[in-house]
């Protein structure tokens, strides 16, 4: 039965260790005048994470490894923008 526990409590200690290794950006989308762009292509440079932006201009990526990035931001008919020093941190949602 101990041998049982023990083994228990040494697989759960790593599991909620990386359960808190990943964070959420979200943000919102929008042109000059402040206007919500639906639509638009978010993506986490470098990796497959992104989304797209919803009728408010609103999107949020989930699931976002820990560490800092560039997010490339883009929408037909308008220069794409890169926000670079994206700082995302586990059990966080970082706001752009």
């Amino acid at each position: 039965m101990k041998k049982l526990l023990t083994l228990g409590v040494a697989l759960l200690i790593p599991v909620m260790i990386l359960g808190q290794s990943s964070g959420k950006i979200s943000g919102t989308v929008t042109d000059e005048d402040g206007n919500p762009l639906a639509g638009a292509n978010v993506v986490v440079v470098g990796t497959s994470s992104g989304a797209a932006s919803g009728d408010d201009g609103d999107y949020y990526i989930l699931a976002v490894p820990a560490g800092t990035y560039s997010v490339r931001v883009d929408f037909i008919g308008y220069k794409s923008v890169i926000i670079s020093k994206v700082i995302v941190s586990g059990d966080l949602t970082t706001d752009l």
